[in-house]
């Protein structure tokens, strides 16, 4: 079952198991009642400060539609938002890339993503 979803102009094209905060060692896995706060204060928005922009948002163990994560992997930022599918709560990131990702093929059209790791330039609450 996954815990959180990825919105693209408002319609699911992802599902995920496991969002973290920060990245390697000091990532950590929020819970799906603490998306806005752990994103807002654990790490999502913060600004790295000598790269001046904010740090990445890894998520693992989902799936998407190839159209959708060719549309997150084009240069062009995207406004994206992130759902804990239990409770409603959302994050919207402004500007949103896909920095790295790992995927295989679960045939047809829909691909089995081991992590993708986003990079924003802000949030919105």
């Amino acid at each position: 079952m996954s815990r959180f979803g990825l919105l693209l102009d408002g319609a699911q094209i992802g599902a995920f198991e496991v969002l973290a905060v920060g990245e390697g060692s000091a990532a950590r896995n929020v819970q799906a009642h603490e998306l806005t706060h752990n994103v807002q204060q654990g790490g999502g928005a913060e600004k790295q400060p000598a790269a001046a922009q904010w740090r990445n948002i890894p998520l693992k163990g989902g799936s998407m539609h190839i159209s959708a994560l060719l549309k997150l992997k084009a240069p062009a930022g995207r406004r994206l938002s992130i759902v804990a599918i239990s409770s409603g709560a959302r994050v919207t990131l402004m500007g949103t890339r896909v920095t790295r990702n790992r995927e295989q093929s679960k045939g047809g059209n829909d691909v089995a993503i081991e992590e993708i790791v986003l990079q924003h330039e802000g949030l919105d609450l």
